[in-house]
Parts: C-alpha cells; sequence; structure tokens
C-alpha cells in the first residue's frame, strides 16, 4: 500500500485536517471469506475498493430508472440468486470457495440483439476481469463484493474507480438474469457519489467544509432513514457551519 501524506486546507480550522491519500494495491490471491459476504451499506452505494483491494457496492438501485431505454425501467431481480452470474469460484484464505462473478473493464456490452448463449461468450476473456465479486439484494439494490484481482495494475485500478457498473441482464428460463458487469463511462443505472443526494447548494458548502464536516454527516445518515429528514439535517449543519465561519472571520480567527 502507498500513503501519500498532504494537508489540505479546511476554510473553518486552517490547520486542519491531516489528510492521507491511500493508493489501493492488487488483491491477495486467497482473500479473507468475509469480503464476499452481504456488505452493510446505509445507502445505494458506487462500487468502493479499499487499499486491500476490496471492493463493494451497488451495480444498480432499486429506486433508479435505465438512463437510456423508454418507460419506467428498473433492475430485474434475480429468480436464481444470481447463479448464472456467479459463474466462477474463488479460493479464500479460509479454504472455503466462495462463487463468484467478474467486473470487467474491456470489451464493453454484447450487443443486444445477442441470445444468453452468445452474450455469454462476449465476456469470455478472463484478461478483462478487474475483480472477482459475490453478487446479491439487499433494500436498496443489487450489491456486489469482493476482491480485486492479484494481477491488477495500478492504471486498472485506477479506471475501476474512475467508471461505472454497468449489467447485462438476458432472458433465461423466462427471466431476466444478470450474466455480467462491465465497467463503463455512462451506466444505465447509475449510483450517483453520496454528496450527490443532496441539494447543490448544501453541497457545495459540505465540499468546502472539508473532512471533518463529511465526518458529521455520516453520523447524521447513520440516524436518519428517511431521505427529507436527513437532508434537513444536513442544512441545518451546513447553515450552523457558514455561521461559525461568519463568525470566526468577524473576530479575526
Amino acid at each position: 500500500m502507498t500513503i501519500s501524506i498532504f494537508r489540505e486546507a479546511d476554510p473553518l480550522r486552517l490547520d486542519e485536517p491531516l489528510i492521507a491519500a491511500l493508493t489501493a494495491d492488487a488483491g491477495p490471491v486467497q482473500p479473507p471469506a468475509e469480503w464476499f459476504q452481504p456488505p452493510e451499506m446505509l445507502r445505494p452505494t458506487p462500487i468502493t475498493v479499499t487499499p486491500a483491494g476490496q471492493v463493494f457496492g451497488h451495480i444498480a438501485s432499486w429506486n433508479s430508472t435505465h438512463t437510456g431505454l423508454p418507460g419506467n425501467v428498473r433492475p430485474p431481480k434475480s429468480r436464481s440468486n444470481y447463479s448464472y452470474f456467479r459463474t466462477g469460484v474463488v479460493a479464500t484464505a479460509d479454504g472455503s470457495d466462495q462463487p463468484v462473478g467478474q467486473l470487467t473493464l474491456a470489451g464493453g456490452h454484447a450487443p443486444l440483439s445477442a441470445d444468453a448463449g452468445r452474450a455469454v461468450q462476449h465476456y469470455d476473456d478472463t484478461r478483462s476481469a478487474i475483480a472477482d465479486v459475490n453478487a446479491g439484494e439487499d433494500r436498496h439494490g443489487i450489491w456486489v463484493a469482493g476482491s480485486l484481482r492479484s494481477d491488477a495494475t495500478p492504471e486498472q485500478i485506477r479506471a475501476l474507480r474512475a467508471s461505472a457498473p454497468s449489467g447485462d441482464w438476458r432472458v433465461i428460463n423466462g427471466a431476466l438474469e444478470l450474466i455480467a458487469v462491465c465497467q463503463v463511462n455512462a451506466p444505465g443505472f447509475p449510483v450517483p457519489r453520496a454528496e450527490c443526494l443532496v441539494a447543490s447548494g448544501a453541497v457545495t458548502a459540505l465540499v468546502a467544509a472539508g473532512a471533518q464536516d463529511m465526518f458529521g454527516v455520516r453520523m447524521l445518515d447513520a440516524f436518519f432513514t428517511d431521505p427529507a429528514a436527513l437532508t434537513a439535517a444536513i442544512d441545518a449543519r451546513v447553515e450552523h457551519q457558514l455561521e461559525k465561519r461568519a463568525l470566526r472571520a468577524r473576530i479575526g480567527r
């Protein structure tokens, strides 16, 4: 793991905080079994990569509609517990085998005209895989959880973080089933980053407030399950922080 230290100026306290920028390494050959368990997420969460190489997040939210299709098209639920996606297996650190599918970087989606068999063949190139993941469903959407591959390069990890997952569903036994997930620039079911989930004015104030205030926002997030109540609480916190900033400016601190 590579660690670079730099100071980020905080408008509220110019000498705070000290930020560590972490660059993820490739994943372990035998990742911990717990990495593949259903992650506990408070809201729809974009794909996240930890410095150790753990990968988790949602590939689609139940509340999202497809950006490229007419009508109110929402992510399909799996009747097979994602068995048509989890066609591989990874040996974990405790010696158990974990069924997995892959997040792929290269090649894009198979043509919409392809049937399930030909679509699966489109994703056959194992060199395009960047992560091996389990998949399932929670109250927010379709989640994946697993590990970067052990041969993932820093350039590939950067591309993974900078892109977004896009699922490929095909009709199997009369129902749409997920068969692949590839990273793209414009996904059909985008999962926005957390800072985009509040009003634009609040986002601007929170970003300006620095990492210290984002910790407070996460604490609020843990107590409010209603989005409207959460937004109101965040707005109140932002207003309080702006008042503190104005007070410090008046007294010269």
